[in-house]
C-alpha cells in the first residue's frame, strides 16, 4: 500500500522538488509505484496554482494596455521581427512546461 494518494504524493514531490516539471514528476512517483500520467500531474499542479490564485487568465487583445503593447514591439524589435519572436515564445513555452 503506497503512504499517499496519487494527488498527494504529486504536491509532495513538488514542494520537495520545485523546479521539477511534470515529465520528471511522473518518472519519479512511477518508479515509487504510482501510476500516473503526465497528463494527471499537469492537471493536478494546474488545479493547485488556480486555487492559491497563480493562475492567470489569458488575456484577449482587448485586455492588453497601451503599455503592454509597447513592451510587445520592443520584444519584437529585439527578436529581430516577429517570426522570431513567436519561435522564442513558443520555445520558452516548451521550457517552462517540461
Amino acid at each position: 500500500m503506497l503512504p499517499y494518494r496519487k494527488s498527494e504524493a504529486i504536491r509532495n514531490y513538488k514542494g520537495e522538488n520545485p523546479t521539477v516539471g511534470p515529465n520528471r514528476i511522473t518518472s519519479a512517483l512511477n518508479v515509487e509505484g504510482y501510476d500516473v500520467t503526465t497528463q494527471f500531474v499537469s492537471t493536478v499542479l494546474s488545479n493547485d496554482r488556480r486555487k492559491h490564485g497563480l493562475v492567470n487568465r489569458k488575456k484577449s487583445a482587448d485586455d492588453l494596455s497601451i503599455s503592454d503593447l509597447q513592451f510587445a514591439n520592443e520584444l519584437v524589435d529585439w527578436l529581430g521581427g516577429v517570426e522570431n519572436a513567436i519561435i522564442a515564445i513558443n520555445a520558452y513555452s516548451q521550457l517552462i512546461s517540461s
